[in-house]
Order: structure tokens, then C-alpha cells, then sequence
């Protein structure tokens, strides 16, 4: 019996954080679904994005006609193509709802290459189920759900998995995570501009800095 219970005993800490970010998920979900039915919006900008992607879906185009009270693409406002990569899932189910799932989908996703960055250091396992917890908990990060939908939400986890890719030194998913966070917005590229100094400097990575 001791024997068993030393080898699951590793399992807890990951059960823990799985269990947790399922606990999380589904609160923030409901908070942000009943904010969405209640009509309890901190401004107008989520018309803005459910107009766009309405438009995204029927003519591929992110045309909005309530931004600036004539048709024209949201981009010319903030270039963010990272929203095509969320226009497949809004395809299947067209809602201004899935919106706000994918969200919190993509914000808590950040614990996966936290976690492998855990291991990747060789941290424990307590330790690194401390790490994701504190991320999945952390106010600043999960908190900006509660003003609805916004490209820069997205970025925490891209430069997490960025980081992954660059201590693994995994050069082509380096390009795909550079790529997908300078799609975030046009200054999204000040992130990989201090990443690039910091291999040349700090790393034998000289060529991916």
C-alpha cells in the first residue's frame, strides 16, 4: 500500500492543476456569459468585434460599420490578424458567445507551456503545479475577461509558448510563435524586439537572436 501511494503521489500536483483550470474555465465562462446576457458591458467595443467577425464569416473581410459610423476594416484601426485564428471555431458555432469562451480558452492556456517550462528547468512537481496555480489564479491576467473580447489578452500565453519553443531551441515552432504574437497588434512587435537582444546577449542562440 505505502509502495502504490509513493508512486501517485507525483500524479497530485498534476491533478491539481488540471482540476483547477477546469474550476476556473468554467467561473470565468459563466461570469462572462451572464455579464454578456445581463447587458452588464463596460463598453462598446465587443459590438465592434461580434460586427467584425459576423463579417469575417460571410465575406472574409473584418468590415465594421459602428467603429467609426462608416463601413471600413477594423484593421485599419489595430492590425490584428490574430483573429482569423479564432474565425474557424466562430464558424461552427456563429455566436457573439463563442467569442467570450474562446477567451477564456486561450488566456488560461498559458499553463500548458508553463508547465513545460517547469519541466524544462526541472522543477518539481509541487513546484510547478505552485506556478500554474498562481498563474491560473492571477487576477491581472484573468481579470481583463471581464471587460469582454481584446486581442491583447492573447499575448501571455504566445510569448509563454514563445519562450518554450526559444529554451528548447526549437527554431520552426520559434518562427510560428514569433509570427502568431506580432498578429496580435501593431505593437505586439516591441515584445520580440527585446527577446531578440536578449538571445544575442544572454544565450549561445546567436542566429534565432
Amino acid at each position: 500500500m505505502a509502495l502504490a501511494q509513493l508512486r501517485l503521489s507525483p500524479l497530485i500536483p498534476r491533478i491539481a492543476v488540471i482540476l483547477f483550470a477546469v474550476l476556473m474555465a468554467t467561473y470565468l465562462i459563466a461570469a462572462a456569459l451572464m455579464r454578456y446576457y445581463s447587458y452588464n458591458s463596460p463598453c462598446y467595443d465587443f459590438g465592434i468585434f461580434c460586427q467584425m467577425f459576423h463579417s469575417m464569416k460571410t465575406t472574409g473581410l473584418p468590415v465594421t460599420t459602428c467603429e467609426r459610423n462608416t463601413p471600413m476594416s477594423h484593421f485599419a484601426v489595430h492590425v490584428s490578424p490574430i483573429y482569423y485564428v479564432l474565425l474557424p471555431f466562430y464558424m461552427i458555432v456563429p455566436r457573439p458567445e463563442t467569442l467570450l469562451v474562446l477567451q477564456v480558452i486561450a488566456v488560461l492556456s498559458g499553463v500548458i507551456p508553463l508547465w513545460l517550462l517547469g519541466r524544462h528547468f526541472r522543477l518539481s512537481e509541487r513546484v510547478g503545479a505552485v506556478l500554474c496555480l498562481m498563474y491560473l489564479g492571477c487576477a491581472a491576467l484573468t481579470g481583463g475577461i471581464f471587460y469582454d473580447l481584446h486581442e491583447n489578452k492573447m499575448l501571455t500565453p504566445l510569448l509563454l509558448w514563445l519562450f518554450c519553443a526559444v529554451e528548447k531551441k526549437n527554431r520552426p515552432l520559434i518562427l510560428l510563435f514569433t509570427l502568431l504574437t506580432l498578429t496580435v497588434k501593431e505593437d505586439a512587435a516591441l515584445y520580440i524586439i527585446f527577446i531578440g537582444p536578449w538571445l544575442l546577449l544572454s544565450r549561445p542562440q546567436k542566429i534565432t537572436g
